[in-house]
């Protein structure tokens, strides 16, 4: 296994445990008898359950085009683009929305609370792994 096969696969795999986490955590809020219906935790399940799987997808390719650590460039520099618009992102409903954002999201997850910090850490790592694996073939449904 070369290093720019194992770098892929790792990454690949670490994006999709953090995005099948949160979509269990998410879940656990929608399953378990609460009061208010969390639409938002409906809408964060399923989109961290398409991206978790589309993860473990290019984890399981493994691809790379040659046997080169240039196969590696292309999905660093869209990792890096998804970090930076998660960054953001997130920027942009804590200067818009503040504390609410921040209080949205831990209802979602059923967590006590997520500080700005937290937030934006999470954002630029959940991004970057979004970005890497977006494009890398065999995580992606095509026909043939």
């Amino acid at each position: 296994m070369t290093g720019a096969r194992f770098l892929i696969t790792a990454i690949s795999v670490l994006t999709g445990a953090s995005f099948t986490v949160l979509a269990g955590l998410s879940i656990s809020v929608i399953v378990v008898p609460v009061r208010r219906f969390h639409v938002t935790s409906v809408v964060l399940a399923a989109v961290t359950i398409c991206l978790g799987w589309m993860a473990f997808r290019a984890a399981m390719a493994g691809f790379t085009h040659e046997e080169t650590d240039e196969s590696v460039v292309a999905p660093m520099r869209r990792g890096v683009i998804g970090a930076f618009l998660g960054l953001v992102v997130v920027v942009a409903l804590l200067l818009l929305f503040g504390a609410d954002a921040s209080s949205l999201l831990a209802h979602s997850l059923r967590s006590s609370s997520f500080t700005p910090f937290r937030l934006l850490i999470a954002s630029v790592l959940l991004g970057f792994g979004t970005g890497f694996v977006a494009r890398i073939p065999g995580a992606t449904v095509t026909r043939s």
